[in-house]
């Protein structure tokens, strides 16, 4: 999510896809608040989020991997980028909490105890770190390691939400992926293989289907699809299949949405893909005043719930797009260039 390749390096395809993944994630918030804000959960938006949870943060991981392979492999601590994800997560955090307290909510500052906006810049912060640490590792024992780690998790009740530790250690193997690959090699592999856009709509559409015909199922994946703790209730090995099976459609979900992509600049979207921090950061205050101001409940009773859906996928568009304008590249540039 942060801009991490350096300007001569840039691929196209990874700044569209880190564009249109952005949208995802506004876009999931504001489903996520209209889901259920009337009491029962909407089964066409549960089978949404849950398509969009399926991939979208594993996929942010994955590319920053991949553009952060070099620098990892350095024996220089990569110290300015670890200082610039720690000051973006800082000012991120303490938005949300300034907005709370506007809100009447008081002031509550969580520097080490977050599940919310700021998650995401500590677990690069340890993902870089922990990857620079083991840069001599096998890096296929790594995964190995970092997949089984993630897979566990779910048995061990004491993984908290300190630190973001659970979401930091399940998403960690899609990082150590990443750095395994050469950015602009999977970029060539996708450009060349045959059908890969029909193939990745392909995978999108089966699992819509899928998510369709049992919604029950699909919630309590949802709840998986958010890599936090969430202690299994079964002690036998089902669940730890369950997380396996999880990853493996998250890992299907980042290359299906990497097929769709063109490999060529998509005009705005390329070039705002490469500013994706601004609107990370800045969409959470605006998504509080929105659920203040009671839109989750406004927009169903006005428009139904069908245009309701369409209209947080237009809000996730704009919101995107707009909060990545020029107003806004300073605090990109001060606070994620790495």
């Amino acid at each position: 999510m942060a801009d991490t390749a350096p300007a001569k390096a840039r691929i196209a395809r990874w700044d569209t896809m880190r564009f249109w993944l952005m949208v995802l994630v506004v876009a999931g918030h504001y489903l996520q608040q209209l889901n259920g804000a009337h009491g029962d959960a909407i089964p066409s938006a549960t089978v949404q989020i849950a398509l969009v949870y399926s991939f979208h943060m594993p996929a942010f991981f994955l590319i920053s991997g991949m553009l952060t392979r070099g620098a990892l492999a350095s024996d220089r601590f990569p110290a300015r980028r670890v200082v610039s994800y720690a000051l973006a997560g800082f000012i991120a955090e303490l938005g949300q909490r300034l907005m709370e307290a506007a809100g009447g909510n008081g002031f509550e500052f969580h520097l080490v105890h977050s599940m919310d906006i700021s998650w995401f810049m500590t677990a690069l912060i340890v993902h870089t770190v922990l990857t620079w640490l083991l840069r001599d590792a096998d890096r296929r024992k790594l995964l190995l390691v970092s997949i089984l780690l993630g897979c566990l998790i779910g048995y061990d009740k004491n993984v908290g939400d300190l630190f973001s530790l659970s979401l930091v250690l399940t998403n960690w193997p899609f990082y150590v992926l990443g750095t395994m690959h050469d950015a602009a090699e999977v970029d060539r592999r996708i450009a060349t293989t045959p059908h890969a856009r029909a193939l990745g709509i392909g995978w999108f559409a089966l699992l819509a289907v899928l998510f369709s015909l049992r919604v029950d199922v699909t919630e309590m994946l949802t709840k998986v699809f958010l890599w936090q703790n969430y202690p299994f209730e079964d002690t036998s090995l089902v669940s730890l299949l369950w997380r396996v099976l999880v990853y493996g459609i998250s890992l299907g979900g980042c290359l299906a949405f990497a097929a769709i992509m063109p490999a060529g600049e998509m005009r705005v979207a390329t070039e705002f893909g490469k500013r994706t921090m601004a609107p990370y950061c800045l969409h959470w205050p605006i998504l509080l005043a929105c659920i203040w101001g009671g839109l989750f409940f406004a927009l169903p009773d006005a428009l139904g719930f069908a245009c309701a859906e369409v209209v947080c996928w237009l809000i996730g568009f704009a919101l995107t797009l707009v909060l990545s304008l020029p107003p806004f590249w300073p605090f990109v540039r001060r606070f994620t260039r790495a």
